[in-house]
């Protein structure tokens, strides 16, 4: 049987990283943009990055 695969993402995870790579949104993008060719992935749109204000609720998923 052939396997499929669908809908693969490229996220980066951030909660308990440094601060200072996070907040740089250079850095943030560089990966974005260099890491999907390198794992074999073709991006469909330029990424977008968002800056989101600190709180102290843990986001449940989804």
């Amino acid at each position: 049987m052939d396997t499929c695969t669908f809908g693969e993402h490229l996220t980066i995870e951030g909660s308990g990283g440094e601060f200072v790579f996070f907040n740089d949104r250079y850095l943030v993008e560089h990966c974005l943009l260099d890491l999907p060719p390198l794992l074999g992935m073709h991006p469909l749109i330029a990424p977008v990055v968002r800056w989101a204000d600190a709180n102290d609720h843990k986001d449940p998923g989804g």
